[in-house]
């Protein structure tokens, strides 16, 4: 959701939901209905509303990469201090 100046007020990942009860929320809104109809991909999504998608999911590559490498770390500190 986007407010007048296309800031983003609130994130939802439509795949969670199904297709009618993101229509009935954009009903109880009262919002405009406006955007791509089909799927689309996270870079699709910037090109079309630049600063829609957050940081983590630009770069999900790296989040999850720092994450399985914090993951390992923690691991071996635990295993080396038995």
């Amino acid at each position: 959701m986007l407010d007048a100046r296309d800031k983003v007020l609130l994130r939802i990942y439509g795949s969670g939901y199904r297709t009618r009860d993101l229509d009935r929320l954009v009903d109880a809104l009262g919002l405009p209905e406006s955007g791509p109809i089909d799927p689309v991909t996270a870079p699709e999504l910037e090109n079309e509303y630049p600063g829609l998608v957050s940081w983590a999911v630009k770069n999900q590559y790296e989040v999850g990469i720092t994450s399985a490498g914090a993951v390992l770390v923690a691991l071996a500190a635990v295993v080396f201090a038995l």
